[in-house]
């Protein structure tokens, strides 16, 4: 933790491969936005703002250096600011496209903020890291790619074929049930385990 230039050096690796991964997706998106059918342009366009808040999040950061309450202060602020723009600009119905759009905007205005506070305390050069660094990263993080990538299409693959076959009402009834459910389990998971 005390090794200022290896964390200096693994933080421009890091965010170097993080560059490389969100052009990738933002190409992907809009590949997405562009051939698929009866897709949801205005949505899913808004909701990329997501991908560039994920590229920043520094959350992993403050974990490593083991400072919670760095990360409960941008959980706080960007939830806080999140839930803020919502309760003042959702009005209508037809404003339901910029809720995720928010989500990416509270999320990647803080996670900004704190990445640049990382940037300037690291004294970090991401383009400094060689192309051969950057394909050595990607051979050795695409197991843990695939992997999460598995489980995410696992557990949001059944509202998207909800959503085609039945539609966008049965898939919002689907999901909050859903995340009613995983509430649930959530907490006789951590019941059962300290009763075992």
């Amino acid at each position: 933790k005390n090794d200022v230039a290896n964390i200096t050096n693994y933080l421009n690796e890091t965010y170097a491969f993080r560059i490389c991964i969100f052009l990738l997706l933002a190409f992907i998106v809009t590949l997405l936005l562009l051939f698929v059918p009866n897709i949801d342009i205005q949505l899913y366009g808004l909701g990329s703002v997501s991908l560039l808040a994920q590229f920043l999040n520094p959350i992993w950061y403050y974990i490593g250096k083991e400072n919670f309450a760095s990360i409960n202060k941008i959980i706080f602020f960007s939830k806080g600011l999140f839930v803020l723009l919502v309760y003042v600009l959702v009005k209508e119905k037809s404003d339901y496209v910029l809720v995720v759009f928010f989500l990416g905007i509270a999320n990647t205005f803080v996670y900004s903020y704190y990445f640049l506070r990382i940037y300037i305390s690291n004294q970090m050069s991401i383009l400094s890291v060689s192309f051969t660094k950057l394909l050595e990263l990607f051979r050795n993080e695409l197991p843990i790619v695939i992997s999460n990538l598995s489980i995410s299409m696992y557990t949001h693959f059944p509202i998207i074929i909800v959503k085609y076959i039945l539609g966008d009402y049965y898939a919002g009834i689907y999901k909050i049930g859903d995340l009613l459910l995983s509430l649930f389990r959530s907490y006789l998971v951590v019941f059962f385990n300290v009763s075992f």
